[in-house]
């Protein structure tokens, strides 16, 4: 009979590593995971969100072309 082997540790394939990046309506957070944890040292909360962006990207084309200011809904499909 053949018996079965465990596998090496050197032979188990690399942990694999990403990162999580939540775009909110007024923050966005970022989530490091490592294998299968998320790595709690790294979590950040970024107080950027979709909202800031619109008002932003709604300054920047009144400014450069059209007033769009009270246009959110157009900004909105825009973006």
């Amino acid at each position: 009979q053949a018996k079965q082997q465990a596998p090496e540790a050197s032979a188990a394939p690399p942990m694999p590593a990403s990162l999580i990046v939540d775009a909110g309506f007024s923050a966005t957070h970022v989530v490091p995971i490592f294998g299968s944890a998320a790595l709690n040292y790294g979590i950040k909360r970024l107080g950027l969100g979709g909202k800031l962006l619109t008002n932003h990207l709604k300054q920047v084309i009144s400014y450069r072309a059209y007033n769009v200011m009270e246009e959110t809904h157009l900004i909105n499909d825009v973006s």
